[in-house]
């Protein structure tokens, strides 16, 4: 007798889903199931995300936390990379946009509140 698993693709999908949509920290062993699923060697996805290879290992084997912003870099990057789900591709890209549409929202509101005039610093209401 073998036991199968049915739509083994599909569930190996929906369990690195989770991970990612957890607000939570990533775990050391949910790092290492996304870097396998990527199909990535550990030197590979470390200079893929800036990391050394000795710190990965020890993220992996849960020796170190991953810090808070390698673990987003990490869900980016594995949303992005990820071949087999279109939609999560999809949702990061669309996060993506907003925070950089926000961000550049953010600079549009720069407000002068000081400018120079023959050779001395006004409030900006006062220069005209």
């Amino acid at each position: 007798m073998v036991a199968e698993i049915p739509a083994h693709e599909q569930l190996m999908r929906l369990i690195a889903r989770d991970p990612i949509a957890n607000p939570g920290a990533l775990t050391g062993e949910e790092i290492r199931f996304l870097r396998k699923r990527l199909g990535m060697k550990a030197v590979d996805f470390a200079k893929a995300l800036g990391l050394e290879p000795e710190t990965l290992s020890r993220i992996e084997n849960n020796k170190q936390p991953a810090s808070e912003q390698s673990d987003k870099l990490i869900r980016f990057f594995y949303a992005l990379s990820v071949k087999d789900d279109p939609e999560l591709a999809a949702l990061a890209k669309k996060t993506i946009d907003e925070l950089l549409s926000s961000w550049m929202d953010h600079r549009a509101e720069t407000k002068i509140v000081k400018r120079i005039r023959n050779n001395e610093w006004t409030d900006s209401s006062k220069a005209a």
